[in-house]
């Protein structure tokens, strides 16, 4: 029996200041490497015989020596895990020139092929030349890894990956990187593909493999066939809620009960998003439901509601604020005043009422 890793997309050195204060992200910054950290001991308390790196490792392509040494001292101090690495679009040549490697440390560059027993494991670096991928024999199990997103049709991407010169190649199980949210799927009658999303979760829009597992790591047991199992790993999860306030009076009443649906960890990153149709100023959604969110390490909160207008109200309105909703709501009213007889509808018209409500509404009557 043979017991892997497949991870990918650490982005050790993230500057995480996109979505975290100064404190935050250089809090996160460490915890990015410190899950990587136990991430070893996991493989070596478990019998792990190889780790699967599949890009992007780093953030940078010319990472800083500190991170470098730490991450080159991690593997070398696990001397019975091997490491597989193939770059992705971010880490390409993250290290070269470094000088000796441990010999734990497989680069991947060009295409490479590691032999466990029966167990071939095949990579190479971004940027892929998959016409030039060894033949994989049909009597092994195979595995190869690469990093990039499928695309049929090239769309200028250097990081997209053909789907179909893939299949019925004898792959039982395809290890990518590159997209941070955990899936996988059928590649053929034979073998499967995976990306193993994102061990860390970085900012709010990666809060795992369902939104609510969080972000990990696969562990990959080859005996007699290839299983796959999914491990949530992450030190921090990151917890997303949407909330509809279409029922609701005031923005006191909607965030007291959005509040109610958050039941995320303290430690965890959170982020809220209010949709629907409001009937209330919505102006202080965002601030209030914030203030009453920081005990969570770090809080994200979106307004994506819309303001619900009843146009019986400005039928026959005299203000400035009626015409403006007649004018804009009567197609051929508009047409008239609109350049080449534009009208207004769906998504488009409903913003276009909301902001001017929003600007007429406080003017004198």
């Amino acid at each position: 029996m043979l017991k892997l890793i497949h991870t990918a997309d650490l982005h050790l050195g993230s500057k995480m200041q996109s979505h975290l204060d100064e404190a935050q992200a250089r809090k996160r910054r460490a915890e990015l490497f410190e899950t990587f950290e136990r991430m070893v001991e996991y493989a070596r308390k478990n019998g792990v015989r190889a780790i699967l790196l599949c890009g992007d490792v780093f953030e940078y392509d010319k990472p800083s020596s500190i991170d470098v040494e730490r991450f080159i001292d991690t593997v070398r101090d696990a001397e019975d895990v091997d490491f597989l690495y193939i770059s992705g679009n971010h880490d390409a040549g993250a290290l070269s020139g470094y000088g000796e490697l441990p010999q734990n440390l497989v680069l991947m560059k060009e295409w490479t092929v590691k032999k466990y027993a029966d167990t071939s494991i095949v990579g190479a670096s971004y940027p892929l030349v998959l016409s030039e991928m060894p033949a994989l024999s049909e009597r092994d199990t195979n595995i190869v890894m690469l990093h990039g997103e499928f695309a049929d049709k090239n769309e200028g991407a250097d990081y997209s990956i053909p789907h179909n010169p893939l299949k019925n190649k004898n792959i039982d199980y395809l290890a990518l990187g590159h997209i941070h949210k955990h899936s996988q799927g059928r590649l053929d009658e034979r073998g499967i593909y995976c990306f193993s999303g994102t061990p860390e979760g970085r900012g709010f829009d990666e809060p795992g493999a369902d939104g609510n597992s969080g972000c990990g790591f696969v562990l990959i047991t080859v005996d007699g066939g290839v299983s796959s199992e999914f491990v949530p790993f992450a030190k921090r999860n990151v917890r997303c809620y949407e909330y509809d306030v279409s029922e609701h009076k005031n923005d006191f009443e909607a965030v007291r009960s959005a509040i109610k649906t958050v039941d995320a960890d303290v430690g965890d990153m959170v982020r809220l998003i209010f949709t629907g149709e409001a009937s209330f100023d919505t102006s202080m959604l965002c601030e209030r439901a914030k203030d009453q969110l920081t005990r969570y390490f770090a809080v994200s909160v979106k307004n994506e509601t819309r303001m619900k207008i009843d146009l019986s109200d400005y039928k026959n309105d005299p203000t400035l604020l009626g015409e403006f909703v007649r004018t804009v709501t009567d197609p051929e009213i508009l047409a008239s005043v609109m350049p080449g007889g534009e009208i207004l509808e769906g998504e488009a018209l409903d913003r276009v009422l909301s902001l001017g409500i929003g600007i007429l509404s406080g003017e004198d009557k």
